[in-house]
C-alpha cells in the first residue's frame, strides 16, 4: 500500500518537473523581431535609406551574420544585401543592431519579406512595410 503511494507521488513530482522543464525551454528561447522601415533619412550625402532593424525579444543572446536576404514579391527572386550591423553583431535580451542600406539598392516597391540570419543557422523573417497604391 505505502509502496503504490509513494510510486503516485513520485511519478506526480516527476510529471510536474517535466513540465516546468518545458515550459522554461520555451521562455528562455531566443525570439528575434524584425522590421523594416523604409524612405528613412533624406539628406543631401547619402539620400533615402532603408533601415532594417533585428530586435532580440527572447532570453539568450543571438550573433547575428553580416548579410542579409530581400525576397520580392511574384517570383523566386531573391537578393543579398551585404551591410555592417550598427551597434554590434551579439544582441542580448533587450537590445537590438540596425542596418542601413541605400534606398536605391533594393526595389523597394516590389520588396516583400527581409531574412536575417544568425551564427547558429537559424532565419528570421520580417515583412516590409506596405506600400500605397
Amino acid at each position: 500500500m505505502i509502496t503504490t503511494i509513494l510510486a503516485c507521488y513520485g511519478s506526480f513530482i516527476a510529471t510536474v518537473g517535466l513540465i516546468l522543464s518545458v515550459l522554461n525551454y520555451r521562455r528562455d528561447r531566443a525570439i528575434v523581431a524584425v522590421t523594416v522601415q523604409t524612405n528613412m533619412g533624406t539628406t543631401a550625402t547619402q539620400g533615402t535609406q532603408v533601415i532594417f532593424r533585428a530586435s532580440n525579444t527572447g532570453r539568450r543572446p543571438v550573433v547575428l551574420c553580416s548579410p542579409i536576404t530581400v525576397k520580392y514579391r511574384g517570383n523566386d527572386d531573391s537578393l543579398m544585401v551585404f551591410g555592417v550591423w550598427r551597434n554590434s553583431f551579439t544582441i542580448s535580451e533587450g537590445q537590438s543592431a540596425a542596418m542601413v542600406i541605400a534606398q536605391t539598392e533594393i526595389d523597394v516597391e516590389r520588396a516583400d519579406s527581409v531574412i536575417v540570419t544568425d551564427e547558429a543557422g537559424r532565419k528570421w523573417k520580417g515583412k516590409f512595410p506596405s506600400q500605397p497604391a
